[in-house]
């Protein structure tokens, strides 16, 4: 989602804001960001406090709303006023979106403005994609104002008057008024306004027959019809508001025609409250595309109907809520016979350990730094470990979630020694590396290093890196200590590690197994280093995501050998992973089943 924010609001208030949802400064401009503490409800009502634009920035991709969410709770994120526009990238996936959001179950009329923006990966797409907005300065005033009337403002096409005129003749919820020469036309004028108000928001085209014929009206002061001159209507336009209540301020747009005519443009919006011609008692409304009056139990009707849509986003937020309390509540039940016999199989893990503090490098490498945390994958070869930020758990996807991250910065270091580590990560994340390199960072504390020892890994490293970043660790983490970060104290103090029957051949058997996809899954992210520096930037999103889907086949087939060398079932393993969607953990998925995927 992306908040524009008015120039006045502070930069201080917009950091509070960010924080508040969870955006830490630690983790801004990170490509993932772990939990954040908002879902797209919290952040409407959030940003209904300042001044500000909400718009879906990636609709008909796969972030976007539309395929991220679902039913009555897609409806209502399309639905909610606050959203004002949306980005899109797909013509026909454009028009399948308009068509639905105009269907009766979302009716979200009128429209949200459709953008296209570039979403560029690289720098080469920057500005390969825009969209054209009309605005009578460069303020954010203009640019709200044209979002909310897209017909006139926004065009993904370069704009002209001809092609803005077709637009807005062919809407269903625009009206012609030939002119305001008598008394007639002017309380027509009145009742448009009323009337569209009172519906959907819409138009009113003033030099336009009731048939839509464009005839225009005189420009000049010095014709025969010189009161027909903007100037003079205007001001008849702001005299028939005037008999309006509540109070109407439509915004306005002219179009010139050949021969000194103009078209004028009154964009009237769905009003919060009822709108009436003062001493008139009745209510207009548009059905079927004209202007039709209220009998007494309609207006009744079509209040309660307003009401019904200002409150439902706010009734199926708290019923989301109440439903994801209720499952964690029974969550509970399930998870407490998981929880003891995990505890009854496995003893408290004696880490052999050393916390280190990050080395601070000379500020002749300070760029040299920088441009490592520019480079978050890291590269398959380097010196040092460098942590630019805190680390979650699990990335939305699967990449880099074995190998150490490594950067190449010519220091006088001495050569880093052959030994296996894993290392704990401030935010929970989990590495595993051949090798004890030093350790820098601007900003995490420090980080917790677990050589290979027998107290470390009683089953090999391989086994205890897959363990600690595992579904099935994050779950226990998370259920019994409230937080998935290895580091905090009540965490590390009391790791378990589970008690196996090594001379069984079934275990023998699965624990081979472990290592086999821990090695696969080390050369896949080796390879993927190496190959990345070497493609044309254009190809590197594809090639990633084929990595991601390599890695992820294999680490849901660790997942599940570790269920079953702790001989949890598979009804006990559906209620671990729901309890972690439910906190918002990424879980490794995979059609495949039975066996490791080729690599």
């Amino acid at each position: 989602m992306l908040v524009i924010f008015n120039n006045s609001v502070s930069v201080e208030t917009i950091e509070q804001f960010l924080c508040d949802g969870g955006y830490r400064p630690a983790i801004s401009g990170a490509p993932q960001v772990g939990v954040i503490n908002w879902d797209i409800f919290s952040l409407y009502a959030e940003s209904k406090k300042y001044d500000c634009l909400v718009i879906d920035a990636h609709t008909d991709s796969k972030k976007g709303i539309w395929n991220t969410t679902e039913g009555v709770v897609r409806a209502n994120c399309f639905r909610d006023p606050q959203l004002i526009a949306v980005c899109y990238n797909s013509e026909e996936q454009k028009d399948k979106l308009q068509n639905t959001l105009l269907s009766r179950e979302y009716n979200r009329i009128p429209l949200p403005a459709f953008l296209k923006c570039s979403d560029a990966h690289s720098a080469e797409k920057v500005g390969s994609t825009f969209s054209w907005a009309r605005l009578k300065e460069v303020s954010f005033e203009c640019l709200r104002s044209a979002l909310l009337n897209p017909s006139e403002m926004i065009s993904t096409e370069e704009p002209s008057v001809t092609r803005i005129l077709n637009r807005l003749l062919a809407l269903p919820n625009s009206f012609g008024i030939r002119d305001l020469s008598d008394d007639t036309n002017m309380q027509t004028l009145k009742n448009y306004v009323c009337a569209l108000n009172n519906t959907d928001g819409g138009y009113i085209l003033l030099g336009v027959t009731e048939n839509k014929n464009r005839i225009g009206l005189p420009l000049a002061e010095n014709t025969r019809a010189s009161r027909e001159s903007p100037l003079k209507l205007y001001k008849q336009i702001i005299t028939c508001l005037n008999s309006v209540e509540p109070r109407q301020e439509p915004s306005h747009s002219r179009y010139l025609l050949q021969n000194d005519r103009v078209i004028i443009s009154l964009h009237v919006q769905k009003g919060s409250t009822l709108a009436s011609v003062k001493n008139d008692g009745r209510i207009y409304v548009i059905r079927d595309r004209k202007l039709t009056i209220l009998e007494v139990t309609e207006i009744e009707s079509l209040i309660q109907d307003r009401v019904l849509n200002r409150i439902q986003p706010r009734i199926t937020q708290h019923l989301s809520s109440i439903e994801n309390d209720s499952r964690q509540v029974k969550h509970l039940f399930t998870s407490i016979p998981i929880l003891r016999s995990f505890e009854k199989n496995s003893i408290q893990a004696k880490f052999d350990y050393s916390a280190e503090t990050p080395i601070l490098l000379h500020s002749t490498f300070s760029t040299k730094l920088r441009n490592a945390a520019s480079v978050s994958n890291g590269a398959s070869k380097g010196n040092i470990f460098y942590a630019a930020e805190f680390f979650p758990p699990r990335l939305p996807d699967t990449y880099l979630r074995y190998s150490l991250p490594l950067f190449n910065i010519r220091t006088d270091l001495p050569k880093s020694p052959n030994r296996e580590i894993i290392y704990l990560v401030a935010g929970g994340a989990v590495y595993y590396s051949n090798k004890d390199y030093p350790f820098f960072s601007e900003k995490v504390p420090a980080v917790v290093k677990l050589p290979n020892t027998k107290n470390n890994a009683p089953y090999g490293m391989a086994f205890t890196t897959c363990f600690l970043k595992s579904s099935f660790l994050l779950w226990y983490s998370k259920f019994k200590y409230e937080t998935y970060d290895l580091l905090m104290r009540p965490v590390f103090e009391n790791l378990r590690l589970p008690i196996l029957p090594i001379r069984q051949e079934v275990c023998h058997q699965l624990l081979e197994t472990i290592n086999t996809c821990f090695s696969q899954i080390l050369n896949l992210e080796k390879q993927y280093l190496i190959q990345h520096t070497r493609i044309p930037r254009k190809d590197r999103v594809k090639m990633t995501e084929q990595h991601n889907s390599a890695v992820d086949v294999i680490a849901f087939n660790i997942d599940r050998t570790i269920y079953k060398l702790l001989g949890i079932s598979d009804f006990d393993v559906a209620a671990i992973e729901d309890y972690l969607k439910l906190n918002d953990i990424y879980i490794p998925k995979t059609t495949i089943t039975k066996g490791i995927s080729p690599t």
